[in-house]
């Protein structure tokens, strides 16, 4: 839920995701604050073009910097 999310992120974050209308799912792990966006869509630049996409929020954040992501499946440029 919305009060569910409010709680796990900053409120900016929260707003964002909400007004981007994003497939989206937050969970709390050990590692940090897992975001999971389902059929994220990439450039035309990248094959393939819908991929889930997981952003680790680490301990700390938003003073923590992001500095990792993950893409299922494998992406490449284009040829």
């Amino acid at each position: 839920t919305e009060e569910e999310l409010r709680k796990l992120i900053p409120e900016e974050d929260a707003d964002f995701l909400m007004e981007k209308e994003f497939q989206f799912d937050v969970t709390k792990a050990s590692d940090g604050i897992h975001v999971m966006f389902a059929d994220f869509e990439l450039p035309s630049t990248y094959t393939p073009q819908r991929v889930t996409l997981r952003v680790i929020l680490p301990s700390g954040y938003p003073s923590a910097k992001l500095d990792m992501f993950w893409m299922k499946p494998w992406v490449k440029i284009s040829a």
